[in-house]
């Protein structure tokens, strides 16, 4: 028991239970106390400066100082004004908030806190200051964007959201995380009247309600239970019954777009069409491609046609159709938002003029250009065939007249991304392939281009969501996400940047997404991974590094990938931002082996084991490095003591890793012992004193070895450094080829034999 401390222990209201609430005086009481003290302080890390202020002004008007806060006067403020205060203090986006540690990895690099509160969960950021900290919000979620929680073996919480988004977050509190967000979101569905799809129902009854994955339907009338059968609902203005099996309780509505988000660029457009526009925007809270088409189409596509040459190629101008006017003005616009509504949906024929309002008649001549070599790609135009070329291989010119069309022409990129989504909506063509060819051809561009921010928006609802009437959409939902996924990584890595190769470009239009590669580890080990596309280096650096649990994105940054390419036995660092399927394309052209190594490149951090197979990754690296890279001192003799002692553990240590039983013999030695200090002489005592050393070591696992190792060799100087050869250096102190080596310690000159240091540079 503890009779006489200097500390008292504080106890403070951390987080509103799920379906809390405040009824006890008592508890307001407590409350009050504890938010107008946190106001009044600076240490209170859970108030911005923006939530003190707002609460400090609160305070000023009701007249509450820190001199009327005691207890004994706290009861002469009302109620009123302390539920008040209270009430203000909860809706601080993380003042009544339970932090969990969290590491959030490559998507998420500078969260390292999750907030949960009964308002949401936010990732959160600690930014230390000199005289107090602070923290950032990075992100905020609400409980109704939440689809599903999942914790993997390895410790990581995957937060599903309802945009198809998922956060991945590393932390070894996941299971106590995910029960308590549960516990938030069932208290808001209990009393809720709203469900969500989770799978599309569609029906031409009309006493039926048809809906797609992902809507929020309220429920219409009372005591209905998810235990029935059936259920009757409304969802966009619209009711009728629905299959229970079809939705999961939901806390209700995402919130719907802004007005005056929906108003914004809408000068030119005539008052009726910005009429229809804001209520397409406001009934589906979604930015859909009719909205906008309705705002960045050409007016009516129907008034222009585009010239021709005599030999009836396109010629890239355009001409304007007069028609008579028929009809009341109200019909016209009808027809338009019919007429918009077709240009977003497949067609068997070529275009006419290009979608957007391109300026220039060589950019349209190529933008129709391109929208044919579409259509025969996805086999809806029979292929042209020029100077008896293959039939397959001009067929796969397309795809490349495509990509060196957007390459030359930037402004067309958003157009193709038009064609694809147009071609690829209610595709009901007579060819069976031509559907499922539009979305690979969507994947392989969307690897190589990025929407403007115009389009970016439609284009991820449109990958996120099906078209109402695709009856298809749901068999193509994989291929959309990989284009979003894409597109993502493009803004990132910006995109590949080397023509594909015909093999490749076939493979993908014939539905072979992925490609095996290998990537060897130190030691000769091998690992196999899926590539496809659109994949980057560092996406293979974070899941080679997931499958050594190697789970901090400033951990991640430290490994890398080489390529080692036979000819003329070079090395080539790849950068993370490089595409893998360009990498290979590039060698693949230039017709040289090649093999892709990974390893650690970096230094900075000491090294954390996460697993058995990171130590072996990290000790087949070190211990060549070691062998080949540590400088002579002489032999067994004139070595110093301390040297000599380490150099004798380690080479026990490295018998044991090897997890052999009979005792080393002297020709085991250039496997335990540097190079250089071997062909110094002295073998047998060198040998004698390993055997000595081993005794004190038999009961030593191999993993422990390995580890004892890479501790040991982690604090010499030349670990982890990168070696270069040059062959001359200008001034006195170097006369001859020699090794340049980089490392945290500095740079170093060595002899090429011995490995001695000739000159450093800190």
């Amino acid at each position: 028991m503890y009779s006489v401390t200097n500390w008292q222990l504080a106890i403070r209201k951390e987080v509103f239970c799920p379906g809390e609430k405040i009824d006890s005086p008592l508890v307001i009481d407590l409350l009050f106390i504890q938010v107008v003290t946190d106001t009044m302080s600076n240490n209170c890390v859970r108030m911005t400066k923006k939530d003190r202020l707002r609460m400090q002004m609160l305070l000023d008007k009701n007249g509450i100082t820190s001199k009327n806060l005691k207890e004994k006067t706290v009861l002469q403020h009302k109620a009123s004004v302390k539920k008040e205060i209270v009430s203000t203090a909860q809706t601080l986006p993380l003042y009544f908030t339970r932090f969990f540690p969290v590491t959030g990895g490559i998507k998420n690099p500078k969260a390292e806190l999750l907030g949960v509160s009964h308002s949401g969960i936010r990732l959160v950021h600690r930014q230390y200051e000199p005289t107090s900290d602070q923290l950032i919000i990075l992100e905020s979620f609400k409980f109704s964007e939440i689809v599903e929680l999942k914790v993997t073996q390895n410790g990581t919480l995957r937060i599903h959201l309802s945009n198809d988004m998922v956060i991945p977050l590393y932390t070894n509190r996941a299971a106590q995380i995910k029960s308590m967000i549960e516990a938030y979101i069932i208290d808001l569905e209990r009393d809720s009247q709203h469900v969500r799809a989770v799978k599309d129902y569609i029906t031409q009854e009309s006493t039926l309600l048809s809906f797609h994955k992902g809507d929020i339907i309220k429920l219409a009338g009372v005591g209905q239970s998810l235990n029935s059968d059936w259920l009757y609902g409304m969802l966009h203005g619209k009711t009728g019954s629905f299959p229970s099996e079809y939705v999961v309780p939901a806390s209700g509505p995402d919130a719907q777009r802004n007005t005056k988000e929906i108003s914004r660029n809408l000068l030119g457009i005539p008052i009726k069409m910005q009429n229809i526009i804001q209520e397409i925007a406001v009934s589906s809270g979604k930015f859909s491609m009719l909205e906008f088409a309705m705002r960045h189409f050409r007016e009516s596509h129907s008034d222009y046609e585009m010239q021709r040459k005599r030999n009836g190629s396109i010629s890239g101008s355009l001409r304007f159709i007069k028609k008579p006017f028929k009809g009341k003005k109200s019909k016209q616009t009808q027809r338009s938002i019919e007429e918009y509504e077709e240009l977003i949906r497949f067609s068997n024929s070529p275009l006419q003029v290009s979608l957007l309002k391109l300026s220039g008649s060589e950019v349209n001549k190529a933008a129709l250009e391109c929208f044919l070599a579409l259509m025969q790609v996805m086999g809806d135009y029979p292929v042209q065939i020029k100077d008896k070329t293959p039939k397959e291989k001009a067929y796969l010119n397309c795809v490349h007249f495509i990509l060196k069309t957007c390459v030359q022409y930037p402004e067309l990129v958003d157009e193709i991304f038009c064609h694809l989504i147009k071609q690829t909506t209610a595709n009901h063509g007579a060819k069976k392939k031509s559907c499922v060819c539009g979305w690979r051809m969507f994947v392989f561009f969307s690897s190589y281009f990025q929407p403007t921010n115009l389009l970016k928006p439609y284009l991820y609802e449109y990958l996120s969501s099906p078209h109402p009437d695709d009856e298809q959409r749901q068999t193509f939902q994989n291929l959309a996400m990989t284009c979003k996924m894409n597109i993502i990584r493009g803004y990132k890595a910006g995109g590949r940047r080397i023509p594909p190769l015909y093999l490749e470009i076939k493979n993908v239009i014939e539905g072979r997404m992925t490609k095996r590669q290998m990537f060897y580890f130190p030691g000769n080990m091998t690992i196999t991974k899926k590539v496809m596309a659109g994949t980057t280096m560092m996406d293979v650096i974070e899941d080679i590094c997931q499958e050594l649990n190697i789970v901090e994105s400033e951990e991640i940054e430290e490994y890398s990938i080489y390529a080692s390419v036979e000819k003329n036995n070079q090395i080539v660092p790849l950068k993370h931002k490089d595409y893998i399927m360009d990498v290979i394309t590039h060698f693949d052209c230039q017709k040289v082996e090649y093999s892709f190594i990974f390893k650690k490149v970096l230094w900075y951090r000491p090294i954390k084991i996460q697993s058995s197979l990171h130590a072996v990754v990290l000790y087949n690296q070190m211990r060549p490095e070691y062998l080949h890279s540590i400088p002579a001192e002489g032999d067994y003799n004139s070595i110093s003591p301390d040297n000599k002692w380490l150099i004798i553990q380690l080479a026990a240590l490295q018998h044991r890793a090897d997890d052999k039983v009979d005792v080393p013999i002297i020709r085991d030695l250039t496997n335990l012992i540097p190079t250089v200090i071997v062909d110094a002489g002295k073998k047998q005592q060198w040998l004698n004193a390993v055997d000595d050393k081993l005794q004190t070591m038999k009961h030593m696992s191999k993993e422990e070895a390995m580890m004892a190792f890479i501790e040991h060799v982690e604090k010499l100087p030349m670990t982890g450094s990168n070696l270069f050869v040059i062959k001359s250096v200008s001034g006195a102190v170097v006369h001859e080829s020699c090794v340049l080596a980089v490392s945290n310690y500095g740079i170093f000159l060595l002899d090429k034999k011995t490995k001695v240091r000739l000159s450093i540079y800190s």
